[in-house]
């Protein structure tokens, strides 16, 4: 009796299946090609470019993915993470732009839209003094919500007395938004502010003074 070997060589192009009989060996060709969904697109960034994750919900787990459209991810990032080396890679998916990455000795895609320079924070502390609120997080709100915006986003809670919001679409070619990021002190009518700091988050770079070209 004859044996039959199957060999597949890589994802695309062409294989060989080797059919092995007592006297004779013939090819068949096997077509393995398939295709990537979406296409490349031009990068809104720079090689060696460095940026932030910006309005990514504190309650929602965030992954830099190994392909947009796939299933595997190359790791977790987290909603106020920084650092992350554009590589000038770019992919579109249903209309979703996504950026290639270098993060934590990784590299993947991240969506663009949640993506900013992230400038130098500003003390504003003095601006609201006098607001007091229930709770931090409503104290927080109040003070991101001051900021004319299309979205408001809470992006963390590093402490009991400390939240930082994201303050983005603000219809501005140059800032996308702006981080807030506030420490709240007990009053006598709940909480107040103790430290506000407000940074900005910019679409195409930053000045020497960290603020958004």
């Amino acid at each position: 009796m004859g044996v039959v070997l199957l060999l597949v060589a890589g994802c695309s192009g062409e294989a060989v299946v080797p059919t092995t009989t007592s006297s004779t060996t013939t090819t068949v060709p096997v077509e393995t090609t398939f295709t990537l969904p979406g296409a490349e697109t031009e990068s809104t960034f720079q090689p060696g470019d460095l940026v932030g994750v910006i309005g990514a919900d504190d309650g929602v787990t965030h992954w830099l993915v190994d392909f947009p459209g796939q299933d595997s991810v190359a790791r977790e990032v987290q909603p106020t993470d920084t650092g992350l080396e554009a590589l000038g890679i770019a992919w579109q998916v249903d209309n979703v732009l996504w950026e290639r990455l270098a993060f934590a000795g990784r590299e993947g895609f991240f969506p663009r839209s949640m993506l900013a320079f992230i400038g130098d924070p500003e003390d504003v502390t003095d601006l609201y003094a006098t607001l007091n609120s229930e709770s931090v997080e409503d104290l927080g709100a109040q003070i991101a919500g001051e900021i004319e915006a299309t979205e408001i986003v809470l992006v963390a809670e590093p402490s009991t007395l400390e939240v930082v919001y994201d303050v983005i679409g603000l219809g501005d070619d140059s800032v996308e938004g702006y981080r807030v990021r506030v420490t709240a002190k007990e009053a006598d009518a709940g909480f107040s502010a103790e430290l506000v700091e407000r940074t900005p988050l910019c679409r195409r770079g930053l000045s020497d003074a960290g603020q958004c070209l």
